[in-house]
Order: structure tokens, then sequence, then C-alpha cells
């Protein structure tokens, strides 16, 4: 699964995550945050255009930014998508850590 998903965006990141660990329910709210989508939205802009918002960002992210904008972050924003970020790191080790647990009860002993 990993070999077909580079996890460097948000649909491949829900694709394995949320198969790995059976879709807990803290895992796929914290993956639906809307700061976790714009986030990823935000670093393909950044990565891909330089920053430079195009008509598809601001019309996928309904945001402020306008098509010919320059993508600015605040430091609110910033925090907001931190805390977001760890969200979804905690939700995937919560899963892990129940999934790990339920593997060792069915072992035989």
């Amino acid at each position: 699964m990993l070999s077909e998903n580079d996890l460097s965006d948000l649909s491949s990141m829900k694709a394995v995550l949320l198969t790995l660990f059976e879709r807990p329910p803290s895992l796929v709210q914290a993956l639906e945050d809307d700061a976790v989508y714009l986030l990823g939205k935000s670093r393909h802009l950044l990565v891909h255009r330089a920053g430079h918002v195009d008509s598809k960002f601001e019309r996928e992210t309904a945001s402020r930014w306008k098509a010919g904008m320059v993508l600015t972050i605040s430091a609110n924003e910033l925090a907001g998508y931190a805390r977001a970020v760890v969200a979804v790191a905690e939700a995937a080790v919560d899963a892990y850590s129940g999934s790990a647990q339920a593997e060792q009860k069915a072992r035989p002993a």
C-alpha cells in the first residue's frame, strides 16, 4: 500500500492511515478537520506554485485568497495547523497502540 501512496497529500494519508487502523473515529475526525485540508492545499500551492494562488486553490478552499495573490499564513493560522497535525498524530498513535494491544491479546500464550 505504501508503495502506491507517497503520503504527500491528504488523500493518500487518509487512504493509508484509515486502512491500516480500520477507521477509528478519532482518526477519521482528525483527518476531516478543515485545518488539515487547508494545510494540505496550502502545502501544494507553496511547493508547486511558489505560493501564487490560482483559481483551483481559490475554488477548492473558498478562502480569503483570490487567484493572483500570494499565499500568506498568519501566526494564528500556523498555530491552528500545528494543532491539527498534532491531533492527527495523536489519533494515529492511539490507533496504533490500540491495534498493537489487540494483536497481542489475540496471540496464543
